[in-house]
């Protein structure tokens, strides 16, 4: 991996920062929980998946509203079930949480510039990442929300009636359509806008937890390839920090793997059907409504980006995790005693075991995975769902 070249004046800033202030919106911030609040989002979201669903079964044959009411209704059920994971894990992620912004305020996690560097660049990576990606995701759910109103106006103008369509599919037990129902439901439906955010932010927890961990090993790697072997004290001391640094990166990593492994199966799932789905409505209604093939092509770029960021901090765990054995393996052990060779050897054995960021712990997370074996699993998926659409 290429350092970068910045100055010394290196600013480590709290990424997690950002996504907890969206989390506070829901009620689940592993930080500050807050139950009124996580009720209610809990509430208001089973009811939208449940008149959702509704929904779906009323219009069974008409394929825009049915393509148009899944990508709405898996978006809802995979950010709900991921709220309902990181409620539940709360206090496990509320250690690591505070394990990560530990270490981002110890001098200790980084003794001089180029170690600085090292954690600086993927601090950098997770910080804009969760800096720029709820404004990616809040611009695509928005035309959704507004363009009933736009459609409105234009119905109106052209035959003086009124066309109260909402912006998202959803049964309703009761006739909305006058004025002031109208504009309750709307308001309503308000609060949905929210989804894509903390669907986000969830994304982003993960990022920065599993980009922290890349930046542990990477630091420790520099340090064992700087190891001192040219007396007995100076090898002991640095094998017995590197190794309590390894034990503690380990745990971190089996913290993180066993919390999320499940959501991230969870979004792998519903990612490859989104991206299915949507790519499937851009091609029957390009020539059709160019509007809503231009908002369902940027739907498609961010949920194949959301793919592709698992992907890449997947890839990027198991090439610290490989270099962290490359830097046992390479150090000087000729210059060691046979004593000492066997503390090393040890060291090797246990660098040696390669870091993975799963889904379900059965699919692992790699670039290789992303290009070659998703594709070919997201192109069988597209070919089920356009074969077992209505026509």
């Amino acid at each position: 991996m290429a350092l970068i070249m910045v100055k010394d004046d290196l600013v480590i800033r709290d990424p997690q920062l950002l996504n907890d202030r969206i989390f506070r919106c829901t009620g689940i911030c592993p930080k500050k929980r807050n139950k009124i609040i996580f009720t209610f989002s809990v509430v208001y979201y089973t009811v939208h998946i449940v008149l959702g669903i509704w929904d779906f079964i009323d219009y069974i044959g008409i394929q825009d509203h049915m393509v148009h009411n899944l990508l709405e209704s898996i978006l809802t059920i995979s950010t709900l079930c991921g709220m309902l994971v990181v409620a539940k894990r709360g206090d496990d992620l509320k250690t690591i949480i505070e394990t990560m912004r530990d270490d981002m305020k110890r001098e200790k996690l980084y003794d001089n510039i180029e170690e600085k560097r090292l954690y600086y660049y993927y601090n950098s990576i997770s910080y804009n990442f969760c800096r720029y990606a709820p404004l990616v995701s809040f611009t695509t759910v928005v035309p959704m929300y507004i363009r009933p109103l736009i459609e409105m106006h234009g119905s109106k103008g052209v035959n003086g009636s009124l066309a109260y369509r909402l912006p998202f599919r959803s049964h309703m037990i009761f006739d909305y359509r006058t004025p002031s129902r109208y504009a309750i439901v709307y308001v309503y439906q308000f609060y949905w806008c929210m989804l894509p955010m903390i669907h986000i932010a969830e994304v982003g927890l993960i990022v920065n937890l599993a980009l922290h961990c890349c930046a542990k090993v990477s630091i420790l790697a520099h340090r064992i390839r700087n190891i001192q072997v040219d007396s007995t004290k100076s090898f002991k001391d640095g094998i017995r920090k590197t190794v309590i640094m390894h034990l503690e990166v380990r745990e971190y990593y089996e913290t993180l793997n066993n919390n999320f492994n499940m959501m991230l199966l969870i979004e792998l799932m519903s990612c490859g059907v989104r991206l299915s789905l949507s790519l499937y409505f851009v091609l029957i209604k390009l020539d059709v409504d160019m509007a809503a093939s231009i908002n369902f092509m940027i739907h498609t770029f961010v949920v194949g980006a959301y793919l592709y960021v698992f992907s890449y901090i997947g890839e990027q765990v198991v090439y610290e995790s490989q270099q962290l054995g490359d830097a046992f393996y390479n150090v000087r052990w000729v210059e060691v005693n046979s004593q000492e060779r066997k503390a090393l050897l040890m060291c090797m054995m246990n660098g040696q075991k390669t870091m993975y960021i799963t889904a379900g712990k059965f699919y692992t997370f790699s670039l290789f995975g992303f290009t070659e074996k998703h594709s070919r699993g997201q192109l069988q998926s597209s070919q089920y769902f356009l074969t077992s659409l209505p026509l």
